[in-house]
Formats: C-alpha cells, sequence, structure tokens
C-alpha cells in the first residue's frame, strides 16, 4: 500500500511540464523597461495553462488559513506560481499545475 502512493506522489515532483526552447526565448529580456516587463508578463499569461485562481485553490490545500496571492513568474525552463507565506512556500507549475520542488526550480 506505501509503495503505490509513493510512486503516485513522486510522480507529481518528476513529471512537470517545461517550456519549449523558443518559448524560453520570448521570456528572455536583459532590458527593465516598464514596457518591456508588462510584455513579458503579457507573454507569461499567455504561456500559463493554469490561472491565478487555479493556483489559488491549489495552494489553499497546502496553506490553509492563510492570505494566498500567487505570482507568476519564470526561472530556466519552468514557468510558474510562487506562493510564500509565513508558514508555507510552493512553487506551482502553471503549465500543468503540478507542484515542483525548490531544488527543480532553483537548481
Amino acid at each position: 500500500m506505501k509503495l503505490p502512493v509513493l510512486l503516485l506522489l513522486s510522480s507529481l515532483f518528476v513529471s512537470a511540464e517545461t517550456l519549449s526552447i523558443s518559448e524560453q526565448q520570448t521570456l528572455k529580456t536583459y532590458n527593465h523597461k516598464p514596457s518591456l516587463k508588462k510584455t513579458v508578463e503579457r507573454r507569461m499569461q499567455k504561456l500559463a495553462k493554469v490561472s491565478k485562481d487555479e493556483a489559488t485553490e491549489i495552494a489553499s490545500l497546502y496553506c490553509a488559513g492563510e492570505e494566498i496571492n500567487p505570482k507568476l513568474t519564470h526561472k530556466k525552463r519552468y514557468l510558474f506560481y510562487y506562493v510564500g507565506t509565513q508558514s508555507c512556500q510552493l512553487y506551482i507549475n502553471a503549465l500543468d499545475g503540478s507542484l515542483l520542488s525548490e531544488e527543480k526550480v532553483n537548481g
């Protein structure tokens, strides 16, 4: 009984959908003008298949009773919502809604 549960949990972290190389290139910018930041934010919102409301629902399962405000961001191959509260820190994949480990995002 323990083995199927462990396999299921590990598959949530392993099988996260990632951005393609062309999608990654559209999000890279080294210019910090506000107009370009807005353009990148719009591109990220178009690529995200999980809405901010859905990310809030997912985060509320893990961070119950706290104010949740997910922030859409990207790093390397991952497009994700970051949720940080006093007692909870989550990375929710914006492409498929799975949870990402901190090592995947920062490693």
